[in-house]
């Protein structure tokens, strides 16, 4: 009987989904601890094509976003559960699904006219405000 391995999350670059339908994982949840305690005002992810940007970025917006609901049939378990900033207990309550999060990818974008661009970030922005509107009262 052939020993069967862990699914590789070729081109998926979201967090829950990998978690999820079980795929394989590098767990870099560390990076969690790392945006919370560091001292910089601006944090600039720069890596090669392929690299996990928007996979890292996609499991911050989990960690943190206010909004996100759990899917169905999850129970009790959580996306982080087993890795390592589920560990620190006292970052994830502080921390976990705690603020409002804009998660917004470039990627795949090609727009032939500058102002089509401007148009769908405006969109873009108008339902992310509509969405965390509730957080004005």
């Amino acid at each position: 009987m052939a020993k069967k391995y862990p699914k590789i999350p070729l081109g998926i670059d979201d967090f829950q989904k990998i978690r999820i339908e079980n795929f394989c994982y590098v767990d870099k949840t560390a990076l969690v601890e790392q945006v919370v305690d560091g001292s910089f005002m601006v944090a600039l992810i720069a890596r090669p094509r392929r690299f996990g940007k928007t996979l890292n970025l996609s499991m911050l917006k989990y960690f943190f976003d206010i909004n996100y609901q759990k899917p169905e049939g999850m129970g009790e378990k959580h996306l982080f559960e087993c890795l390592v900033v589920s560990q620190n207990d006292e970052l994830c309550k502080q921390h976990m699904n705690k603020y409002p999060v804009l998660f917004m990818s470039f990627k795949g974008i090609q727009y032939k006219e500058h102002s089509l661009f401007l148009d769908n970030l405006r969109v873009f922005f108008s339902l992310e405000f509509e969405k965390y509107r509730y957080l004005l009262d």
